[in-house]
């Protein structure tokens, strides 16, 4: 048999789309949505009862291959491991693959996945590793926020939620060892299947099954079974079996047309095969009969359809709906759907969802040579119609998600012609569904038209940012801003500039570049003051003061978000100013400043509550915990901080309540309760790791490593801090690194290392001074004064102990009495002051 994709043949498939990859999983009898879950304990016994995304159906009418079933099907019983069924364009790899998989069903009680890797569909580059892990660990139940941003870390958790589950993934169309390697489950109990044009030689313990064209008498037969022809012919028969080079996918599409053309005979289907055969030269490298054959269904088409069927062409995506298509097609929806099921049932395209389609590759490359028969004129107003739809509905379901603020640094532009219809996208729910649906659509289109709509592109792009944020496809969210500043740099003004290097260094400071995103959010805002536009600056300043506060440079953050909070508040947003405050009350605790912080956020939380933001109103709530525990409150934190936890769990992402855990584990570390905040550590540890958020994982590295030490572990201390450290170094984080330096100083400290302790509490001091850190750069004064007077040098010792003491005053510290006392006790020292 032909490639499921290839001749057409899948139908009914339950599919969707995760970053620019279509996956497909679950098991036979399965058919109900799964949601999103990011507990692993759940996953597999709800997806080997119903399906995230079906696998694809078994084709009914599968033909031949006994002797390579039986091979295969003895292969995995006895070793299950790694196969690779390799062979040429439409020679039925994925139909064979597909075949074996349900065959096997029974084996594999926690679900079949499907999915495709793209390796040469034309027009679109094959799917990235990282993007691959990104859509089997959603089909898993990995929440899409919590993806983590490193292919290695999403590897490592993919092969973790594998460990031990008994799954059949097939890898459909892989281009290389390289693109494959990374999404080996690495477990026994699971088996692979790879289909590729390519034979992957360098996979290692991979058993090879290379699928040539149907022996003639499999040919015949196929074609008999799939026409339903009774026509005794066999010399015309043996005919067309040798002009369809006795390949399946040829041999699907021509037993179509017979089967839909009663008047027609083999002989009459020869002669046209006969005539047809040169007409598509393009496609001659790759395999002639097959373009003959899709040349046929072309021409079979009505004219209406047929124009559909170019335009698809255009489409730069791999998928598309029925609004879509109509919007590049210029025609009414309902029409519209109803040419895209003629085309379905000629083959044509694949049908994913209930009017949502997609072309297989080859069609794809064969539409795409048809579209020159269009004036390019044409064409083109074809594809700034879709732009122009993509643009309207990416904007309007943007404005329902929650805490949208809009951009209205950028004037709303009047979309050009829309569809008849539009899709329902009035509640929170159609709109990410739709968003999650057409991302990896809107992001082709955007490598496509960029250049010559510079300007829709920077909308198109704005539109969609918040999205790819909140679902954490931060990978495509930088592809989408890098494109569109290039060209917004090359062919249109200052504003659309400002407005990609925002959403750039924005996405540059989430992935940890924080330097990078300083440049980028410096530029912007030079732009913006220089066109006098204050929503555009307050904008880049508020990330701009994050960047620069992981870079440590407190004072300049503290001026960026004091400006944000006055710009925003001028301009009546009032979402913006408590956004600003949150972030500006953050950086007065870390300088010490907290009499100051505690106003700051109270305000944040306040204009929260007045703007109905549940998210913003916990953030404020998890600083003024901070406060609570800094200040020796710990009852008044653990109230504040559970209620900052509940918010986050009810109205936020796994990334808030990450940030929630951690500031509860430490009141929980401070009041000796170990074991709690070894929990709640290690659950945000868990977090920060699926969301790949390096600083955050430095976070929960250097707590743990203060549990592991308060409880007597102190090896385990030493890695969990040199960790943090490290993660500290990589991201720029100088407070960090001065952090994680006072612990190690006083882990050394314990262990009576003290040369170790000296120079540790030495580093760190000389880091606070830079960043005007007064908390952390008391705790290296004061450990840096009991080392030195404990190793003999009293006379510094005690300077450090003194300089320690006024800091601690000054920050009204809960040790100050405590270390007023320990230098008072240095004078009944013998050679003590």
């Amino acid at each position: 048999m032909a490639d499921s994709e290839e001749a057409g043949e899948a139908r009914n498939i339950a599919s969707g789309v995760t970053g620019s990859v279509v996956v497909q999983a679950g098991v036979i009898h399965g058919g109900v949505h799964i949601h999103h879950q990011p507990h692993e304990s759940a996953w597999r016994s709800r997806l080997s009862a119903t399906s995230i995304l079906s696998m694809r159906r078994d084709v009914a009418a599968f033909t031949g291959r006994e002797d390579e079933l039986r091979d295969l099907v003895g292969a995995i019983g006895e070793a299950g491991g790694i196969h690779a069924i390799d062979g040429m364009p439409g020679v039925g790899k994925t139909t064979f693959a597909v075949h074996v998989a349900h065959l096997l069903a029974d084996r594999f009680p926690d679900g079949l996945m499907f999915l495709p890797l793209h390796g040469h569909t034309a027009g679109q580059r094959p799917v990235e590793p990282g993007a691959a892990l990104a859509s089997l660990l959603a089909a898993t139940g990995v929440d899409a926020q919590a993806m983590p941003a490193g292919l290695d870390d999403r590897a490592a958790l993919w092969r973790h939620r594998m460990a031990g589950s008994r799954v059949l993934l097939l890898l459909d169309d892989a281009v290389g060892h390289e693109q494959v390697r990374p999404l080996l489950p690495g477990s026994a109990t699971c088996v692979v299947l790879i289909t590729s044009r390519r034979r992957l030689e360098s996979v290692e313990d991979l058993n090879p099954v290379s699928l040539g064209v149907l022996p003639r008498s499999e040919a015949e037969a196929l074609f008999i079974r799939l026409s339903r022809t009774r026509d005794a012919d066999p010399e015309a028969l043996a005919e067309l079996m040798e002009l369809c080079g006795y390949l399946p996918l040829a041999i699907n599409l021509l037993a179509g047309r017979l089967r839909h053309h009663p008047s027609w005979n083999l002989r009459h289907l020869v002669g046209k095969v006969s005539r047809t055969k040169d007409r598509l030269a393009e496609l001659r490298a790759e395999n002639l009969a097959v373009a003959s054959a899709f040349q046929l269904s072309y021409d079979d088409l009505p004219v209406a359809e047929r124009q559909l069927f170019r335009r698809l062409g255009l489409h730069p995506g791999t998928d598309i709906d029925s609004f879509a298509a109509a919007a590049l097609d210029g025609r009414p929806v309902d029409a519209t759907a109803d040419r895209l099921d003629a085309l379905y049932t000629d083959h044509l395209v694949d049908e994913l969802l209930p009017g949502r389609y997609r072309c297989h590759d080859l069609i794809r490359e064969y539409a795409r040579t048809l579209t020159g028969h269009d004036p390019a004129a044409e064409n083109d107003h074809a594809l700034y119609r879709l732009l122009d739809y993509y643009l309207h509905c990416a904007t309007t379901a943007g404005a329902r998600l929650p805490d949208h603020r809009g951009n209205a640094a950028l004037p709303r532009l009047k979309p050009g012609h829309l569809p008849d219809r539009l899709p329902d996208l009035g509640s929170v729910r159609s709109a990410r569904e739709w968003l999650d649906a057409e991302h990896a659509n809107i992001g082709s289109c955007l490598d496509r038209v960029a250049r010559d709509r510079p300007v829709r592109s920077v909308y198109l792009a704005d539109a969609l940012q918040p999205h790819l944020e909140f679902r954490g496809h931060w990978a495509l969210a930088l592809a989408v801003q890098r494109t569109v500043l290039e060209t917004a740099r090359e062919r249109s003004g200052e504003r659309e500039q400002a407005v990609a290097l925002t959403h750039l260094g924005r996405m540059q400071r989430r992935v940890g570049a924080h330097a990078e995103a300083e440049k980028s959010l410096s530029a912007a805002l030079a732009i913006q003051v220089g066109r006098g536009d204050e929503l555009g600056q307050a904008n880049a300043l508020i990330n701009l003061g994050a960047a620069r506060a992981r870079l440590g440079n407190y004072r300049a953050a503290m001026a960026d978000f004091t400006r944000a909070q006055e710009l925003y508040g001028r301009l009546g947003d009032q979402l913006g100013r408590a956004n600003a405050l949150k972030d500006l009350g953050e950086v007065q605790i870390l300088v010490g400043d907290r009499e100051t912080a505690t106003t700051t956020l109270a305000l944040a939380r306040e204009l929260s509550v007045a703007a109905g933001s549940r998210r913003g109103e916990a953030n404020a709530l998890i600083g003024l915990g901070r406060i609570h525990y800094l200040s020796g409150d710990y009852p008044e934190a653990t109230e504040t901080l559970s209620r900052a936890h509940r918010l986050h769990v009810e109205h936020s992402g796994p990334l808030d309540e990450a940030n929630a855990l951690v500031a509860l584990g430490r009141v929980h570390h401070l009041t000796g309760q170990y074991r709690r905040a070894d929990e709640a550590f290690t659950a945000a540890h868990d977090i920060y790791t699926g969301l790949g958020h390096r600083h955050g994982q430095a976070a929960t590295h250097k707590n743990i490593g203060r549990v592991r030490q308060a409880t007597g572990d102190l090896p385990a201390a030493v890695a969990e801090l040199t960790r943090a450290h490290d993660l500290h170094v990589e991201t720029g984080d100088r407070n960090g690194q001065a952090e994680v330096l006072n612990d190690l100083g006083s882990l050394h400290e314990a262990r009576s290392r003290l040369p170790e302790a000296i120079d540790a509490y030495r580093r760190a001091w000389r880091l606070t001074v830079e960043t005007d850190s007064l908390p952390q750069q008391a705790i290296a004064l004061e450990g840096l004064g009991r080392c030195l007077v404990e190793s003999g040098d009293t006379g510094e010792g005690t300077e450090s102990l003194q300089a320690a003491l006024e800091l601690c005053r000054q920050l009204k510290a809960p040790r100050t009495a405590q270390l007023a006392a320990f230098i008072a006790s240095l004078s009944d020292r013998p050679g003590g002051r």
